[in-house]
């Protein structure tokens, strides 16, 4: 009976089945280790004002970053001018649900990657509110130094 080894792995030459099988678990683990590299990113600062909606959201260009401020409230957002060719405005907003608190403004956008065509971002939790009894919209918008064609929000995203 012959022997293969492969570090402190040793297989028999009459199981190709395992041989094949690791194979198949070595490509299909290859996603799992995707290289990324993260993506600077620009926090816009948003005014008291209530972003009402719950969720999240990327805007590619000028004329969806106007329908989305008057779909949120009249002169909401005043952002730097943005490259559209070049940049992307991303955004995590909490209010759906009823929050407490001194400030709306949270910086819940912990990092951005660029995996592959995709952005990946990653958003922490909710931050303390502050003591105050107000209710408050909580918001995160951040413009990006990059363009992909599929963006995903992981971690504590809001629903």
């Amino acid at each position: 009976m012959q022997r293969a080894t492969f570090g402190a792995l040793a297989l028999r030459s009459d199981m190709p089945n395992v041989v094949l099988l690791l194979a198949a678990l070595a490509f299909a683990g290859c996603d799992v280790f995707e290289s990324s590299e993260p993506v600077a990113f620009t926090r816009i600062a948003l005014p008291a004002r209530p972003v009402l909606v719950n969720g999240t959201t990327v805007v590619r260009g000028d004329y969806q970053l106007s329908a989305f401020t008057r779909s949120v409230n009249d002169s909401l957002i005043s952002v730097p001018t943005i490259d559209f060719d070049r940049q992307t405005v991303l955004g995590v907003f909490y209010g759906g649900s009823f929050h407490a608190g001194c400030r709306g403004n949270v910086e819940t956008i912990e990092g951005i990657r660029l995996a592959g065509d995709a952005l990946i971002v990653e958003v922490g939790p909710l931050p303390d509110l502050g003591p105050c009894r107000a209710i408050v919209y909580p918001s995160d918008m951040v413009v990006v130094n990059a363009r992909a064609t599929s963006v995903r929000f992981v971690g504590a995203v809001p629903q």
